[in-house]
């Protein structure tokens, strides 16, 4: 009994649901108590997902084939890029931007491609470049283009600028279309390429494929910033790769079959628990080092150990597939 059908379906809810709540939360929550819930919300986020990272332990200790001494000098070196990957992240730079722009594109696309099957022979070309197209813009580019937005409002025009003194001006962020409506060009080229690219899959068949970039699209345009990142990175790609690896381990024998989602994520997380809590700590210390930054360092931690996460599940995850 595979648990990745379990986790596609729980994620679609969870994405649906955070849609469309999204224009509604800066009204309820304005000012202060809004940016609070949305650093919050960050937070929480990484905190949920941190431990889909952590089960990579188990990967390692399978690539080690039972020697002790490899699997230590595995961990190792996996803690080592992440500390090195973590201290360029911060100290940030054009470079350092566009390069964890293009690995987190790759790292996230991967893991939508994986989740969406085999594509048929016959379209294979077609159906592969605008799923492609679709993961890496509604995964990442679309959401640093709102990111982008933000925090350059003198882009939509001094009219527009008048505008943007409502709830969720007060609130520090505003929504990819509350943007888009203002012009934002940014926003409006990806935006357009997602669409474009989600119509094209529903056109040729491809209704999963379809299906979940229109949705991960609705999420980016119609939740604020932050509850669009807690939402797919916490309850979408966290949770479908932990199915992923859960279901890789059972067929492998490393696990025993898992009868229901939440047990399999309850197993994998005690198993994985000790790496999970070194990675909090970690984010934890920077995030505390640096209070009114506090999201911004957590961020770059997590950022920080997506590079050994990424390296891990391209050599062994996809073997496995």
């Amino acid at each position: 009994m595979t648990l990745l059908p379990r986790a596609r379906r729980a994620s679609r809810v969870i994405a649906l649901v955070t849609a469309v709540a999204g224009p509604v939360v800066p009204w309820v929550l304005p000012g202060l108590a809004g940016q609070r819930v949305q650093q919050g919300l960050v937070l929480g986020a990484l905190a949920l997902g941190m431990p889909h990272g952590a089960a990579d332990t188990e990967l390692l200790t399978r690539a080690a084939h039972g020697d002790r001494r490899r699997h230590a000098a595995l961990l190792v070196g996996y803690a080592g890029l992440a500390a090195g990957s973590t201290a360029v992240i911060r100290r940030g730079g054009p470079w350092v931007e566009r390069a964890v722009l293009v690995a987190s594109a790759a790292h996230f696309s991967e893991g939508e491609l994986a989740c969406w099957g085999a594509v048929p022979p016959g379209a294979a070309r077609r159906r592969t470049a605008l799923r492609a197209v679709a993961a890496a813009t509604t995964t990442v580019l679309l959401p640093a283009a709102v990111g982008q937005a933000n925090r350059r409002p003198a882009e939509v025009g001094a009219n527009a600028a008048l505008e943007l003194t409502t709830a969720a001006r007060a609130a520090g962020e505003h929504s990819g279309l509350a943007l888009l409506r203002r012009g934002s060009r940014t926003i409006a080229v990806p935006a357009l390429v997602a669409a474009v690219a989600a119509a094209g899959l529903a056109a040729s068949g491809d209704r999963q494929a379809a299906r979940d970039s229109a949705l991960l699209l609705g999420l980016d345009l119609l939740a604020q910033p932050s509850a669009a990142f807690a939402a797919y990175f916490g309850g979408w790609h966290a949770l479908r790769h932990t199915a992923r690896v859960v279901d890789a381990l059972v067929a492998e024998g490393q696990l025993p079959e898992q009868r229901s989602l939440p047990r399999a994520i309850a197993t994998l997380g005690r198993r994985s628990a000790w790496a999970a809590g070194v990675g909090l700590l970690g984010a934890g210390a920077l995030a505390l080092k640096d209070p009114e930054h506090a999201s911004d360092n957590a961020f770059a931690a997590v950022l920080g150990l997506t590079v050994p996460h990424m390296t891990t599940v391209a050599a062994q995850l996809s073997v496995r597939r």
